[in-house]
């Protein structure tokens, strides 16, 4: 296109033309920004989330394989007391853990209205929280395929948390309190 002397830059019309395609652009993607915004924090929370999972299940394999049979006079300790909403241990806590010193004598763990909860030394620490449309249980089994609601048995059993909505089974972990005589 060919300037004429002494012309320079948009003419008006062409500045409107412009302004006019930048502002309906503008009204297009404008209203997407706050969906994409809160978009992105979901996805952070999801993560948050996620990252407070695992290391609450962390802990809780680590706790229960801490126990080890142990031996009295030749009869054996029962080292791990439990019910679907409490379990007892007596770990052998080698090194320290979020809600258990080394060596602590007794951790419990407690499953609360949306909260699985260790308690240990009169220190309280939740290891995971749920919403309250969730349920947490503990059961316990023998040989890792039959559960049972409650243990008071001298052999480590297989100690397994699970946290449901409903029917559907969102978590579960299971461990094997460790160690042979």
């Amino acid at each position: 296109m060919r300037r004429r002397v002494g012309e320079r830059g948009l003419s008006l019309i062409e500045a409107i033309v412009v302004v006019t395609i930048t502002a309906l652009l503008a009204l297009l993607i404008l209203p997407l920004l706050p969906r994409a915004a809160s978009g992105s924090g979901s996805v952070a929370e999801r993560g948050i989330d996620a990252l407070d999972q695992m290391r609450a299940e962390r802990e809780f394999r680590s706790l229960i394989r801490s126990v080890s049979p142990r031996e009295v006079e030749g009869e054996r300790q029962i080292l791990i007391e439990g019910a679907s909403g409490a379990v007892l241990l007596q770990p052998s806590l080698q090194t320290s853990m979020a809600c258990a010193r080394a060596g602590a004598p007794v951790v419990r763990l407690v499953v609360e209205r949306n909260a699985l909860v260790c308690n240990s030394d009169g220190h309280t620490r939740i290891l995971l929280r749920w919403p309250s449309d969730r349920s947490g249980s503990l059961s316990y089994s023998a040989d890792g395929a039959t559960w049972r609601a409650d243990w008071r048995e001298a052999a480590p059993p297989y100690v397994r948390f699970e946290l449901r909505r409903g029917a559907h089974i969102e978590t579960n972990w299971a461990e094997h309190a460790m160690g042979a005589l």
